[in-house]
């Protein structure tokens, strides 16, 4: 099997990037990169081609999907990526899962790789067993299970999956109010990890200029 090439590398965007990401950087290789703008020069043409068919790919929602399979197949052998065929399986690999990523260090955990699995665990296909599945509590055990195991990932990662998950429960309000209460959580961690290092100079400062003038 020849190797794979890195379709993520080749446009300079994560794993997770959205639609308009994908497009925003494609966009502003193909500017770079034109033949036209590069007198015809073969290694500008080539890199052209190259970022023409990551587009090509990640642009489309099949085709992407079956990408990340080998990628991820690849990358990373696991028993995530498995055949999903009843509910039963879902819980069984979800509980491996929030098992797997709760005993794992979180500052060494592969986010992007995480992510996958659960996006591949949430796929179309297996939110239709759920959705057609009549025992709730199986149900809220997979989104127990998910919410855990995604609890190391970035808030806009986990805003994504929360967005799949509520439509497992679209007339439970308490397991509504639960996924909003984890969101929040969530998105409260993220920005206080992004911008911690930033206030806590300002309290520096502050302090700084308080010893300062009451020196004065």
């Amino acid at each position: 099997m020849t190797q794979l090439t890195d379709y993520y590398r080749e446009l300079n965007i994560p794993v997770s990037a959205n639609e308009q990401e994908i497009k925003k950087a494609f966009r502003k290789l193909a500017m770079q990169h034109h033949p036209d703008k590069n007198n015809g020069g073969l290694a500008a043409a080539e890199k052209f081609k190259k970022i023409q068919e990551a587009y090509q790919v990640l642009s489309d929602k099949t085709k992407r999907a079956a990408y990340h399979y080998r990628y991820f197949s690849e990358k990373n052998k696991n028993a995530y990526l498995k055949e999903i065929h009843t509910v039963d399986d879902l819980l069984a690999v979800t509980a491996k899962l929030q098992k797997d990523i709760t005993a794992a260090d979180p500052f060494r955990t592969d986010t992007e790789l995480l992510y996958f699995e659960i996006d591949y665990l949430l796929s179309d296909k297996n939110l239709s067993l759920l959705e057609n599945c009549s025992d709730q509590t199986a149900i809220n055990t997979v989104i127990q299970n998910i919410c855990i195991a995604a609890w190391v990932l970035r808030f806009p990662m986990i805003k994504t999956i929360c967005g799949k998950l509520e439509k497992l429960v679209p007339g439970d309000e308490s397991a509504k109010r639960k996924l909003e209460i984890f969101m929040r959580e969530a998105k409260q961690v993220y920005y206080w990890n992004r911008y911690k290092m930033l206030f806590a100079l300002l309290i520096a400062i502050t302090l700084s200029a308080i010893i300062f003038f009451s020196k004065k």
